[in-house]
């Protein structure tokens, strides 16, 4: 895959800008706050999206921190690469309101779904976090992180497993344990469905048996009732037939037209339609059926307003309630009720039989356990592949182990050599200056009242140094004068024992031979820790801590704001911190803060000054400090360092010759030795020495 083009629409402090990506080598320079680290980020933004943050964490994020300074509501930009022979183009709108992403083959037209892994398969299943580690490395992070190593270790897995890396076993589990889940959440689905059917069922049982026992009550009195009637009807006609005849003549009579009169109506019409003559019969039999129907019509309504007489009167008084119902509506009532009843009862066992029913095992639910068990089996048997493979692998690193134990006991005496010297007592010494008075001491601390402000002389005298169980000399016989108040600065080329003068300087390692004196004692004799309030130190491996920028400054958690200040100022960081809402006690980085800031490399090494400035000691050490700033930042600590170094003995160590014309004297390294001392235009002068051959050496490239 190539990049070939960026197209930053609105993206951070770009806008409408096309970068076109050549073959080869492609640097993209610029000062510190120049876009490089925005460039970083669009890239890789554009190829895996990039989502904005929630809740206070989205005021520090990615997403807010490159959201275009002009029209921040159009967010967008677009990408070209090439990948398989086609050239394709990414473009993506970040914004909060349209966000989309869109993916095109340019040679064919041929549009593509980022959201349906098209994108990842184009560029090779590259994902973020194997892009961090391997094609995107950052100025600050050198170590691969975590999803690289479980990365290597899945394809190796995967490689044993099948011969190749299409098989992902955490996929493929993460897989199974999704399709775990799903098939539990239909299970207690289809339980909570059936549980809810068996309750309305239950419900409607119980009212039906309600219902069959209130009928089967009313079905036994109703029962009870007719054959108490005929019991007493017989008895009755047995005891005493006489007050049967009694009750029956006091009983009025039931018709209020009789029959036989409705007979004769209906004779007489039908005769006077057989024996008058047509048409006229038509005529008279209806005039006799309407006269007939007044009349019945007439008796019915007389009959229905006529008052009870007394005979009727008693006779409902003497008869009970119940024997007011005639015998044949109980009897019809009785028929009826037994059909209910049964009805009922069939429908109450077909209710139980039912219940029944659920109770056993459904044809869903053995499904749903068949399939659990698959599962089962199939997380069983990844498990159980992965768990041989471990097996595997620690036979083969225990063996591995061994080779290495077989090894160290081959070398046993070298390892006793190096216990031996790890064992060396430190040559600390703990009682102070010897003879040293108050004076001298607060002259060497650079105090006030004791001469401080005139720096600190310090003289190597004959110093000869090699690193254990090495025969060659890093330094040989050096001898060197740093004045007080003065700066200097040792250049030379890499090897030559410019760092290694440095560190015996903080007393890192004791000389071989010689001493280097401090205002006319030997280093060594001074207290260790008072010692190194003397001094301050700055070297090409530093660390930043996750604590507030304050903090990181003084080395402490407690530090004096206005001196905080003041030292990064000097540095050229005070913009940086008038951006920060929370000014010096902003924190930095991500570790225990959400608030927290990232810095860029440039500023990290301009902090690592900063902690020297703030010491404010009369030694200065400065060990490549400016490696990580671009041009404009170096030159601004170079227009800064008469007011960094004022009243200090400051010594130098660059590579970059530029450097040298700011200090009062350089001293020139070669194979351990100082081969030449003086100021910039003496050494330049010689046109034979080291000293111009390394300025002449970097001077063509500027030139």
């Amino acid at each position: 895959m190539k990049i070939r083009e960026l197209g930053l629409k609105h993206f951070g402090k770009f806008s409408d800008r096309t970068i076109q990506i050549e073959d080869g080598i492609n640097i993209l320079y610029g000062e510190n706050e120049s876009g490089k680290s925005t460039l970083h980020t669009f890239i890789k933004s554009m190829f895996f999206g990039m989502e904005r943050g929630r809740g206070r964490a989205s005021v520090y994020d990615t997403f807010s921190v490159y959201e275009p300074w002009e029209n921040p509501n159009y967010y967008s930009g677009s990408l070209k690469f090439e990948s398989g022979g086609k050239t394709f183009r990414v473009d993506r709108n970040f914004d909060r309101y349209n966000k989309r992403a869109e993916l095109i083959c340019e040679d064919d037209g041929e549009r593509l779904s980022v959201d349906d892994g098209d994108l990842e398969m184009v560029i090779g299943g590259l994902n973020s976090g194997n892009y961090e580690n391997t094609i995107s490395v950052g100025q600050l992070k050198v170590e691969t992180g975590k999803p690289l190593a479980a990365e290597f270790k899945n394809y190796a897995t995967n490689y044993y497993a099948t011969g190749n890396s299409e098989l992902d076993l955490g996929k493929a589990l993460e897989h199974l344990k999704e399709k775990k889940k799903q098939l539990e959440r239909e299970v207690k689905d289809s339980l909570l469905r059936k549980q809810a059917w068996r309750e309305k069922m239950e419900q409607e049982a119980s009212y039906v048996w309600r219902d069959v026992h209130r009928l089967e009550e009313e079905y036994v009195r109703i029962t009870e009732e007719i054959r108490h009637r005929i019991e007493k009807e017989r008895a009755e006609e047995q005891e005493n037939p006489e007050n049967k005849r009694m009750i029956d003549e006091l009983r009025p009579g039931k018709w209020r037209i009789h029959p036989v009169e409705i007979l004769v109506f209906i004779g007489v019409v039908v005769l006077s339609f057989m024996v008058i003559a047509k048409p006229w019969n038509y005529l008279v039999s209806i005039i006799l059926s309407l006269v007939c129907g007044i009349y019945v019509w007439n008796r019915m309504k007389v009959g229905k307003k006529q008052e009870k007489t007394l005979p009727e009167i008693i006779l409902e008084e003497i008869t009970p309630e119940e024997e007011k119902i005639p015998r044949e509506k109980l009897l019809w009532e009785q028929a009826h009720i037994k059909e209910e009843l049964r009805e009922k009862q069939t429908q109450y066992a077909n209710l139980k039989e039912q219940l029944e029913e659920l109770d056993e095992l459904s044809d869903d639910y053995r499904e749903y356990d068949r399939r659990r068990q698959a599962l089962r089996m199939a997380a069983d048997k990844l498990n159980d592949l992965s768990a041989s493979l471990q097996k595997q692998l620690e036979q083969k690193l225990n063996g591995r182990m061994a080779e290495i134990l077989t090894d160290l006991r081959n070398n046993n005496e070298h390892l006793l050599r190096y216990f031996r010297y790890m064992d060396l007592p430190e040559a600390r010494e703990s009682g102070g200056v010897r003879g040293m008075s108050e004076g001298q001491k607060s002259f060497v601390a650079g105090k006030p009242g004791g001469g401080g402000g005139s720096g600190c002389d310090i003289v190597f005298q004959n110093v000869s140094f090699r690193y254990p169980d090495s025969d060659a000399y890093a330094l040989k016989d050096v001898n060197l004068r740093l004045c007080a108040g003065e700066k200097t600065v040792i250049v030379g080329e890499n090897g030559s024992g410019k760092t290694t003068l440095v560190k015996l300087l903080c007393r890192l390692y004791r000389p071989a031979s010689g001493s280097i004196l401090l205002n006319g004692r030997d280093i060594w004799d001074y207290d260790y820790g008072e010692y190194m309030g003397y001094l301050a130190a700055v070297f090409q491996d530093f660390s930043l801590f996750a604590f507030s920028l304050a903090e990181n400054v003084a080395g402490s958690r407690e530090y004096e704001g206005e001196r905080v200040l003041a030292a990064l100022e000097k540095v050229g960081l005070s913009g940086l911190v008038a951006g920060y809402p929370k000014g010096i006690s902003q924190p930095l980085f991500h570790d225990f803060d959400e608030e927290g800031v990232d810095i860029s490399g440039g500023e990290a090494q301009k902090l690592a000054i900063a902690r020297a400035v703030y010491k404010d000691v009369g030694i200065m050490v400065l060990d490549e400090p400016t490696a990580a700033l671009d041009p404009y930042a170096e030159h601004e600590i170079y227009e800064n360092f008469g007011k960094l170094a004022e009243g200090k003995t400051v010594l130098f160590v660059s590579h970059r010759m530029s450097s040298c014309r700011m200090c009062d004297r350089i001293v020139v390294m070669e194979a351990g030795e100082a081969v030449q001392t003086g100021t910039h235009e003496e050494l330049l002068a010689d046109g034979g020495g080291k000293y111009s051959q390394l300025w002449n050496a970097q001077a063509k490239y500027y030139t």
